[in-house]
């Protein structure tokens, strides 16, 4: 599994709701996965939750982006609603990983006093902390 992530706003008092997947390997399928994700979470979610949806759009985004970028794909993706939060997982399936990135010893996140912090690339991980709540 690549990522574990929960978004922060609770289902309608109804209950559960089924499962949703998609399956993606291509990276132009990004765009229309979060235009479908949005739009479950607007269908199923509280009214106002707008501005978590729109962080559920972008974690969503860098997670799956960052698995096809990175092993070249293909990509399932989950999302579960069966508690008070939905749970959205992100599984890269793909037949490797790149090998330039980052090793062990290395830290993944950007550091503000040694990395170009205008660079166009490597902040994924840290936008998706950043928004999704624990």
């Amino acid at each position: 599994m690549f990522a574990l992530f929960t978004s922060p706003f609770p289902t309608r008092p109804e209950g559960t709701l089924s499962d949703v997947d998609w399956y993606l390997d291509r990276a132009e399928q990004v765009g229309d996965l979060r235009r479908e994700l949005s739009q479950y979470l607007e269908r199923h979610g509280l009214p106002g939750s707008h501005e978590q949806i729109a962080d559920a759009e972008l974690i969503v985004s860098e997670a799956v982006g960052n698995a096809i970028r990175h092993t070249g794909g293909p990509v399932w993706v989950s999302l579960t609603w069966s508690t008070e939060l939905p749970v959205l997982r992100v599984y890269d399936i793909g037949i490797g990983v790149d090998t330039g990135g980052p090793t062990a010893d290395q830290h993944p996140y950007p550091d503000p006093d040694t990395d170009d912090l205008m660079a166009e690339s490597g902040r994924g991980l840290l936008i998706i902390q950043a928004l999704a709540p624990r």
